[in-house]
């Protein structure tokens, strides 16, 4: 027999529940009685400020949690909608990882630091130590494909705020793992046939010279040396990351409803001060 699983998570910034301990993300699972069938419910990935602080429990909502997008993951669901969308994204069958070809030349980046905003580039950004020596970033990891088409549609599912959402819901929420982006629902023939394939075309290489354009170099001090660092900061990129979505939403077949929430996901902490993902070493 199994048993009723409710579970609630939490993130460590820009608030946390045990202030002085640093990489406190936690998950709270309370385990019930006995039933036929697995029985799940969660509540979204919390954020909070501390102002929130005194309500927080009081203002949980659990919702069904029973499918999930990656085998083994316990999904951070809140609502209807958001099954809904796991629902039509899992529609779609193939993963991004079957695009993938090991001997290709188009290239795109992805850096496994999780931050409000997700870095993925079709470049390195630049960092050079003390005696001007570049280097390469060191969270910074490469998937190949076949076709720059391929490239350039991946590079702009994966700087999405539907990406940005599932890997919120599926992921450890420290790290970019290759599971989740190995695993993300999309099937790039599909998408790339017919005009949104062209839209994402021109929107990859919009935004690419956007990040460019906003990016600034800052320049971080440790013991052992000083690094000159190219920051990337996507929240200024943020109106055409919205022109990505709405074309994925149109591929999955989102609502109105569904594409607003996609878009307008965190949007209170990734559009704030509260934290700013600026470090590419």
């Amino acid at each position: 027999m199994l048993r009723e699983l409710h579970y609630s998570a939490f993130d460590d910034r820009p608030s946390r529940l045990f202030d002085g301990l640093e990489h406190i993300r936690l998950t709270i699972h309370l385990i019930g009685h006995e039933g036929v069938g697995s029985q799940r419910y969660s509540t979204r990935y919390n954020k909070w400020t501390s102002a929130e602080r005194p309500n927080l429990f009081h203002k949980l909502t659990y919702a069904p949690a029973h499918q999930s997008l990656i085998s083994g993951s316990l999904p951070k669901l809140s609502s209807d909608l958001e099954a809904s969308i796991g629902r039509k994204l899992s529609q779609d069958r193939r993963r991004l990882a079957s695009f993938y070809a090991a001997t290709a030349q188009h290239q795109i980046y992805y850096s496994r630091k999780v931050g409000y905003f997700l870095q993925v580039l079709d470049f390195q950004p630049r960092v050079l130590d003390g005696q001007g020596t570049l280097r390469a970033p060191s969270e910074f990891k490469e998937l190949s494909f076949g076709s720059k088409v391929h490239a350039k549609a991946a590079l702009c599912c994966l700087n999405s705020s539907l990406f940005y959402w599932f890997v919120t819901t599926l992921s450890d929420c420290r790290h970019v793992n290759k599971r989740e982006v190995d695993n993300f629902l999309v099937d790039l023939d599909r998408l790339t046939a017919g005009d949104p394939g062209h839209q994402l075309q021109e929107l990859a290489q919009i935004l690419m010279d956007d990040l460019r354009q906003n990016s600034e170099e800052r320049v971080m001090r440790f013991a052992h040396d000083t690094l000159t660092v190219q920051s990337i900061i996507p929240k200024r990129s943020k109106p055409i990351i919205d022109e990505i979505d709405r074309v994925l939403a149109r591929h999955y077949g989102f609502t109105d409803e569904e594409l607003d929430f996609i878009i307008n996901y965190d949007i209170k902490y990734r559009m704030g001060d509260e934290l700013e993902a600026d470090e590419n070493e």
